[in-house]
This record gives C-alpha cells, sequence and structure tokens, in this order.
C-alpha cells in the first residue's frame, strides 16, 4: 500500500510538470517548453533554458540586441534540441528578450547543478554571445563579471575578458593608426590650412576637449598618475554601482545608474589615450 502511494505520488508530480511545461503544435509559442520536446531529461532542459536566459540577459546589456548575437543563439539552439522543438525554443528565447531575468537566481540554479567545466563553457558561450556584433561593451564586461562571481567563475572570467579587450584595443590601435596616416598624408590640404579653423585641428580639439571631460568626471587631472586614476574609478564605480542604490528613489537610482555609465565611458577614454592595460 505504501509503495503505492509513493508511485502515485510521482505520478502526479511528473504529470502537473509536463503539464505546466509542454509545447504542443498547436501552441508553439507558449513560453514554456517540456524537456519531452527538447529530447533531454528534466534536468537538462532547465540548465539548458537557464542558459539561454543568460544570453538574453548579455543581448539586452547595451540595450540593442544585434543580429550577429541572434545568430549565436540560433547555432546553440540547432546544436541542443531536437528540430521538431528548435522553432518553439527560439520563440520562447525572443520572449526571453523582452523580460528582466534575475541573474543571481538563474546563476544560483545553474551554480547548484552544473560542474565546473559546463559552468566554464556557460561563461565561455555568453562571452561569444557578448562579442558577435564585433564590440565589447563595458555593460557587457560589467554583466559578464557578475554572471561569473555567482558561477564561482572568476578564473576564467578573467582569462576571456583579458582575450577579448585585447583583441578589442588592436582593432581600434588599427583604426586609430589609419586616421593618423589619413591626416598626415592630406598635408597642408582640408585637414591642414594656416589660419587654425582646420577640420583636422578641429578633431583633435574634440578629443582633447572629451579627455579633459574624463579626468573630471573621474575628480582629476591630466597629470594624474595611473595609479591615482585606477583609484579614483573604483572608488566612484563602488559608490555608483546599480547593487548598491537598493532603498533610493527611482529619480536617485536614474542618476546613479548616468554616474556610473559616465565613470566607465571615462575612464574607457583616460584607459585609452594613455594605452593602459
Amino acid at each position: 500500500m505504501g509503495l503505492l502511494l509513493i508511485l502515485l505520488w510521482i505520478a502526479l508530480i511528473t504529470y502537473r510538470f509536463l503539464k505546466e511545461y509542454a509545447v504542443t503544435e498547436d501552441n508553439p509559442s507558449q513560453k514554456k517548453f517540456s524537456y519531452k520536446s527538447v529530447g533531454q531529461d528534466s534536468k537538462d532542459y532547465v540548465i539548458s533554458l537557464n542558459e539561454l536566459r543568460l544570453m538574453s540577459a548579455v543581448m539586452n546589456a547595451n540595450g540593442t540586441p544585434s543580429r550577429s548575437q541572434l545568430d549565436i543563439v540560433k547555432s546553440y539552439i540547432r546544436n541542443n534540441y531536437t528540430e521538431r522543438s528548435q522553432l518553439g525554443i527560439l520563440q520562447a528565447f525572443k520572449n526571453m528578450l523582452n523580460e528582466k531575468q534575475n541573474i543571481q537566481e538563474v546563476c544560483k540554479y545553474l551554480d547548484a547543478h552544473c560542474m565546473y567545466d559546463k559552468k566554464k563553457g556557460i561563461l565561455t558561450q555568453l562571452f561569444r554571445v557578448a562579442v558577435a556584433d564585433g564590440t565589447y561593451d563595458y555593460r557587457e564586461q560589467e554583466l559578464l563579471r557578475m554572471i561569473a562571481y555567482f558561477l564561482k567563475q572568476t578564473r576564467t572570467f578573467i582569462t576571456l575578458n583579458n582575450k577579448y579587450t585585447a583583441t578589442q584595443h588592436q582593432q581600434r590601435q588599427s583604426s586609430s593608426n589609419w586616421q593618423n596616416s589619413s591626416y598626415q598624408n592630406t598635408g597642408s590640404g582640408s585637414y591642414g590650412n594656416s589660419n587654425g579653423s582646420s577640420s583636422g585641428q578641429s578633431y583633435q580639439q574634440i578629443v582633447l576637449n572629451r579627455q579633459k571631460e574624463a579626468y573630471k568626471v573621474l575628480g582629476l587631472t591630466s597629470d594624474a598618475t595611473e595609479d591615482q586614476i585606477k583609484k579614483s574609478y573604483k572608488k566612484l564605480v563602488m559608490q555608483y554601482h546599480p547593487d548598491r542604490q537598493y532603498g533610493k528613489t527611482q529619480n536617485e537610482v536614474e542618476e546613479a545608474r548616468s554616474k556610473f555609465e559616465k565613470v566607465q565611458e571615462a575612464y574607457n577614454i583616460i584607459k585609452e589615450a594613455r594605452g593602459m592595460k
């Protein structure tokens, strides 16, 4: 009798799970999908869905999901889901893009149910999504840093972050060299007339003004040392970080977010101008 009751209880739990997450052919756009439609067990399916949630958050990090990023996600879906279920899973992911994800909760689940190598693979995949559009935005960087922290993958983050930061720096350096070459090759043409109002000089002035403003945002002057720059940057980032604004009004939160973004931008301008690592 006791065994029968246990079997009935298991059957009831299974039925409730399938009812909540099942995909039907009549309604492929339903937001929740059954592991049965994926051809995987329930644990693998939930892990995979949480990976997709993190991908959607990364795509939204800079406010503009790109087609190239979506292509990376589509490739992931093709490699991890049965052909029959791919359309429904893709629709579910598009729904995720319109939702705000609870990063900490998602990572908490993944950390509890995934081995080290699996979590490392998840973070690597998220980096691929982040850089798929050809940029590595500071907002993407901070989100990936937070995800890595929750997944206990800080060392992996440092390795991947250094790799993609170096790649982007090389791309910027190549662009800068091209601009300098174009400027020098114009001689006394449109970038070099003698009245001091040339477009080349105006461009240089814009660059200098941006750098001057960047130092001002960090509360420094242009003769500040690298240690002073890094110290000021870390202090301001901690002060205005979104996670430190709990209990404040909406206006105060928005103001802190704006200052946080300005500090990030200012630091990147100074770091690039000085060639800091």
